[in-house]
C-alpha cells in the first residue's frame, strides 16, 4: 500500500451512510430515542429505503444492502473516468425518478457498494 494519493476527479461535498436493518421503525427508535441522533426529515423511497436526515449527520436505513452515498460534482466525467479505469459499475448513470438526482453505483472486490449522485438544479 502506497503512502501517497493520486489526484482524481472525485469532488464530493456530502455523504450519507446507509445501514441495513431488519426493522426500520425499531432502528429509528433506537438511533433517535436511545442514542440521541436528531432527525429533521423522514423520506421513504419505492424500494423501502428510509432516510432519516439530521444535520450534520445523514443516516439512512434500508432493509437491503448497505452502501455509502456521495453527492458529487462533475458526475458525467467521474462516471466516464471510472469506466475507463475498469471500475465495476453495477448501476449505470441515470436519473433517479424518486430523488431527482443523476446517479450511478460501483462495487469493490469485496462487494461493497458506493453510490454517487448529483443534485439536479431547480428549474
Amino acid at each position: 500500500m502506497s503512502g501517497t494519493t493520486t489526484p482524481g476527479l472525485l469532488q464530493y461535498r456530502n455523504s450519507w451512510t446507509v445501514i441495513s436493518v431488519t426493522d426500520v421503525g425499531k432502528a429509528l427508535e433506537f438511533y433517535r430515542d436511545r442514542i440521541g441522533i436528531p432527525f429533521d426529515l423522514i423520506v421513504e423511497d419505492e424500494d423501502g429505503q428510509v432516510g432519516y436526515i439530521g444535520s450534520p449527520l445523514n443516516l439512512h436505513f434500508t432493509s437491503g444492502r448497505p452502501f455509502v452515498y456521495m453527492v458529487v460534482e462533475g458526475i458525467e466525467a467521474l462516471y466516464e473516468d471510472y469506466k475507463g479505469k475498469g471500475v465495476d459499475i453495477v448501476d449505470g448513470l441515470k436519473r433517479n425518478p424518486h430523488t431527482g438526482m443523476d446517479e450511478f453505483a460501483v462495487q469493490d472486490g469485496d462487494g461493497n457498494v458506493m453510490r454517487f449522485g448529483r443534485d439536479i438544479p431547480e428549474g
